[in-house]
């Protein structure tokens, strides 16, 4: 969606895991609580919004006044927007992204105290991987949009009851990986040159608590494992194309979209599968 219509904050990310990873299977939304990891035990979906800021503002020693709820900015979401003026808290509204969002809400100095609201499983359970990494404290509950998929997700042996960090993601061994593909807060999008492009990425690992920024330069010219063999144009990214499963950005097929110059003629035989 947002690299569709050329806005900020898109991104590509994989995670993998050595014991189970929620498949949300026909279950499209979940609902999100997302805070650092001093929030634990302070809060919960089973509170309301305004029990929850309160209780993390006394457990974090701000004012309310201070604190700021990342909220995805859908009509769903009205009544908490709401809720959130009534209490007297920041907002800060965001039309995509809620993996990276939910990052924010765990790492100080972002800005942002937590994360809350209705939004794609997946995308949950990446940021599930993420905090598993860096830390964090997050519960997640399925959401079925109505009595189909709710049928639908019990069928499949789906809870639907509130879920834990280590409910979602399990083992010891959790991995995160995300490259910006958009221009974002948390991660550089794709910066293309003369005879290449400019990637920034972030790598995780839950065992060790390693994160790694890094800052990697393709070049067109020069053969390798993401340009393979092509001299000019995009080779490296039609090579990534013919990888088996490139675009699989999770177990559970979730896919991105990486734009390429129109003046390239496989421009559109090359680009990745559409979300």
């Amino acid at each position: 969606t947002l690299v569709s219509q050329g806005r900020d904050g898109a991104l590509a990310a994989i995670a993998a895991c050595e014991e189970h990873m929620l498949d949300p299977g026909p279950c499209v939304y979940m609902e999100k609580l997302v805070v650092p990891a001093a929030g634990k035990g302070a809060v919960s979906l089973q509170f309301s919004l305004r029990s929850n800021v309160c209780s993390l503002a006394s457990t974090l020693g701000k004012p309310v006044s201070e604190m700021t709820v990342a909220i995805l900015d859908r009509p769903r979401h009205a009544n908490l927007i709401e809720e959130c003026r009534q209490l007297g808290c920041r907002i800060q509204l965001f039309q995509d992204g809620d993996v990276s969002k939910a990052i924010e809400a765990v790492t100080e100095g972002s800005g942002v105290d937590m994360l809350f609201g209705t939004g794609g499983s997946p995308e949950g359970v990446l940021a599930a991987c993420a905090l598993r990494c860096i830390g964090g404290y997050m519960e997640v509950r399925l959401s079925p949009r109505d009595e189909a998929e709710k049928q639908a997700t019990m069928e499949a042996g789906l809870p639907l009851g509130i879920l834990r960090l280590e409910e979602v993601v399990g083992g010891e061994e959790v991995f995160f990986a995300a490259t910006g593909v958009s221009e974002g807060r948390l991660l550089k999008g794709v910066r293309f040159h003369g005879g290449g492009a400019s990637t920034n990425s972030v790598v995780m690992r839950s065992k060790s608590g390693t994160v790694r920024w890094l800052d990697t330069h393709h070049h067109w010219a020069r053969p390798g494992l993401t340009n393979p063999g092509h001299a000019s144009g995009l080779g490296g990214l039609v090579g990534m194309h013919d990888m088996p499963g490139a675009g699989q950005v999770n177990a559970h097929g979730v896919s991105f979209t990486v734009p390429l110059p129109s003046e390239h003629p496989d421009s559109e035989q090359h680009r990745f599968p559409e979300p």
